[in-house]
């Protein structure tokens, strides 16, 4: 039976350790990039002697990194590149968190840098202001690595639980933890929008956005640091992973709502169904691929199109439909401008093949003109 959320002593933000004052000359900057695997992630501490305003200001630095996405040797040295940079909610003060993107050398980016990429697909449709927002969802495991608050070993039942949204016993230390994730978001300066609890014992959700271009990818990815922080110190474990039970458990993805400027304004209903339509068009294979990292292979677990998952097998959309590949929100359609939400992408996805597969598909016409 899963063990409800243990949690070890902590001090509000801090470390547990003695509260020893730092230097006023002296700022830390937490380096926090993605390795070759595309959902782990890493991390190394600088000292500087001024207070960066800017991730530009920030050294580049060097580190090592697997050469392949198997993660096997020879293991190389790689640049990390800062692009955006973040208050630190742990050390505060003016010390800071900043991400980068990887870099073979200084003018050529490493094949597994996908921020990379997907900035140039988005540079396609800058003048469009595309925003995305991201619905992260997740699973709080127990010590038998099983999700807090699981009752017992037989299958889920949804009416054992009815959790989505809402109150239960076992949520307690589970809350707690979720809104101290919540506070280093806002603290971080991240736009969280929300938090909420979903259908399976242990499993939440929080809301990126809505952000404008690339930097939607850099805080889902900050976002989850922080949370994979917040779980060390809970003591407990964070997973991503669509389905970390092999069960009839309801799993985890990431929905990204999109809108451009013209979807946005006055009557732009028109253009969020001309980009859903192309979606249509799209062979469904090729936008699955790019929507884990292991080319749909963790997607294959979740797509099932029950507990309001699509299927795998076919496209579909609707308006307010939480089973079809693509969601029009009611309020969108009602008020004839808005967004639309893709519900395929997984979990772990990297936000920024995500982001790209899907601009790519709903308004540049490449896979159309490709098939």
């Amino acid at each position: 039976m899963a063990q409800a959320c243990e949690r070890q002593p902590i001090v509000g933000f801090s470390s547990g350790i003695l509260p020893i004052p730092q230097p006023e000359d002296k700022v830390l900057v937490e380096y926090v990039y993605v390795d070759h695997s595309r959902t782990d992630i890493h991390w190394k501490t600088r000292t500087l002697d001024f207070e960066p305003m800017s991730a530009q200001a920030c050294p580049v630095w060097d580190t090592l990194m697997y050469n392949n996405f198997e993660g096997k040797e020879p293991r190389v040295e790689v640049l990390i590149v800062p692009v955006s940079l973040y208050r630190d909610p742990f050390r505060r003060g003016k010390n800071k968190l900043v991400f980068c993107q990887i870099y073979e050398k200084m003018d050529k980016p490493a094949f597994i840098n996908t921020r990379h990429t997907c900035e140039k697909v988005l540079d396609k449709i800058s003048e469009d202001e595309p925003w995305f927002g991201l619905e992260q969802e997740y699973f709080i495991l127990g010590s038998d690595q099983r999700p807090a608050g699981w009752k017992t070993e037989k299958s889920f039942r949804p009416k054992d639980y009815h959790s989505l949204c809402g109150l239960t016993r076992t949520a307690g230390l589970e809350r707690e933890l979720v809104d101290v994730h919540y506070q280093a978001c806002l603290f971080a300066g991240l736009k969280i929008g929300g938090i909420n609890r979903e259908d399976a014992p242990g499993q939440w959700e929080y809301q990126i956005g809505p952000c404008l271009g690339i930097s939607a990818g850099d805080e889902v990815w900050v976002s989850r640091y922080l949370l994979l922080r917040v779980g060390e110190m809970f003591g407990v474990e964070i997973s991503f992973f669509p389905k970390p039970v092999e069960d009839a458990l309801p799993a985890a993805g990431v929905h990204i709502n999109c809108s451009t400027r013209r979807m946005r304004e006055e009557g732009g209903y028109k253009y969020i169904v001309e980009a859903v339509e192309k979606l249509a068009k799209t062979p469904q294979d090729v936008v699955l691929k790019m929507y884990d990292p292991h080319n749909g292979k963790d997607n294959e677990k979740r797509l099932k199109g029950n507990y309001f998952v699509p299927e795998s097998s076919h496209f579909s959309w609707g308006v307010g439909d939480r089973l079809a590949s693509i969601r029009i929100p009611i309020l969108v359609a009602e008020r004839k401008r808005g967004y639309f939400e893709d519900r395929r992408p997984s979990s772990n996805c990297d936000p920024f093949c995500a982001i790209e597969v899907l601009v790519r598909a709903s308004m540049l016409d490449e896979f159309l003109n490709n098939n």
